[in-house]
């Protein structure tokens, strides 16, 4: 399968890294594989992309007419639905519109590199094959060498990859709620889709003028692509057209913030999702107005939202702070502590991107790191996808506790 010997602990991270859809790598993915190879990986980021538990539902609901109350609660969590009506129509939707976008990337990815860049045919099927899914499922992986790097003077290939992995990263909801908009099923979008849309569109413009301003002397088209592509791939596609590592400090910093935040619930994207940031944005309002009610869009948001954004904020501020700290300490040789705080942050927002491997500079800083380093970011990686939230909540199995009369009294500030 491989072309070059893979040790049980490569093997174990390019697997996360493909299965959760994150673009880490140890190993080069067009040099160091063979063709059965790069289609296993992208089989896992397709599984990764789609999310099991959706694939899981889809089979359940071919094999039974209707699920049990328990059964569809578990499938509405898992694909990020809001209600359980059309539930099964919503489940199989997400596997015809993630085939609808990455059949349409294939065709005009593979097109480009046939017509404009003299690609053989079969290699311009194939990277296109690869770029669509990879671009959709927002993983990251590249077929090619040097990620993206070979397009940073194009126009055409990187604006297809970043629609691509945007449309993925915006979430399945989204996209349904767009399309019956387009047809004229309903005359406005769901609140859900005006707050992701909205700061969706803020952060891409904010991540591009920053990025404008920082890029070294390039001509305005190329400045203004690699801008925008770089504002969107923290989102969290991973894929880049330029090295991350020769961009200052301030732009490296408000990647991280933007790793972090990632795309939208219920999408192909990781990160602590743009909901909860917007909740938790409008109750830092509420609290600095002293107002009763935490207000987005005109509209009261339910207190055991506000709640949980927060919950998952702190959470997962912990999760990757603790990340951090082991890194430095099991690998206190290895790289600076930017390389590893940069690190961390792209493995839990299943992001991909990476200061780069003095070892082999093609490849992530996860390549520097030893047995106990690469554990750890795999364990980044699972936790960014699967969700701290979720896994906090396995852990304590929602209990019940003794009511305690009365109220404690803290002072804040």
């Amino acid at each position: 399968m491989h072309k070059t010997e893979l040790s049980f602990i490569d093997s174990l991270f390019t697997s996360t890294s493909s299965i959760c859809v994150t673009g880490l790598i140890v190993k080069n993915t067009a040099t160091d594989f063979t063709l059965y190879g790069k289609l296993f990986i992208l089989f896992l980021i397709q599984i990764g992309g789609i999310g099991y538990m959706t694939i899981s539902a889809s089979i359940l609901y071919l094999f039974k007419k209707n699920l049990p109350i328990s059964q569809r609660l578990i499938v509405k969590q898992a694909i990020s639905y809001l209600s359980y009506n059309n539930l099964k129509r919503f489940a199989f939707n997400i596997i015809k519109v993630t085939f609808v976008f990455e059949l349409i990337g294939f065709i005009l990815l593979s097109s480009y590199l046939f017509i404009f860049k003299q690609f053989p045919l079969n290699k311009a099927l194939f990277h296109g094959l690869f770029h669509s899914v990879s671009a959709f499922c927002n993983a990251g992986f590249s077929s090619f060498a040097d990620n993206m790097s070979g397009f940073s003077k194009d126009i055409f290939f990187p604006f297809i990859v970043s629609f691509l992995f945007i449309s993925g990263g915006i979430g399945f909801l989204v996209i349904s709620d767009i399309y019956r908009k387009l047809r004229g099923k309903v005359h406005r979008l769901t609140y859900h889709s005006r707050i992701v849309l909205t700061f969706t569109t803020i952060l891409l413009i904010l991540g591009t003028i920053g990025y404008f301003f920082s890029l070294p002397t390039q001509n305005i088209p190329s400045r203004i692509t690699i801008s925008f592509f770089h504002a969107a791939t923290p989102r969290t596609a991973g894929f880049n057209l330029i090295s991350v590592a020769s961009l200052p400090f301030s732009i490296i910093f408000i990647t991280m913030i933007l790793m972090f935040i990632g795309g939208s619930s219920g999408g192909t994207a990781g990160g602590v999702k743009i909901p909860s940031i917007a909740i938790i944005i409008a109750e830092i309002k509420r609290v600095l107005k002293g107002e009763k009610n935490t207000i987005l869009f005109s509209k009261r948001v339910d207190e055991n939202l506000v709640r949980r954004a927060s919950t998952l904020i702190i959470i997962s501020s912990a999760f990757v702070l603790s990340i951090i700290f082991l890194l430095d300490l099991t690998n206190v040789n290895t790289g600076s502590i930017l390389n590893k705080t940069f690190e961390v942050f792209s493995a839990f927002g299943t992001v991909g991107l990476s200061l780069g491997s003095k070892i082999r500079p093609l490849l992530s800083f996860s390549t520097d790191l030893n047995t106990y380093g690469k554990l750890l970011i795999v364990i980044a990686m699972f936790g960014g996808k699967v969700g701290t939230l979720s896994i906090g909540t396995a852990f304590f199995f929602n209990k019940e506790r003794r009511a305690i009369p009365g109220k404690g009294e803290i002072i804040i500030e």
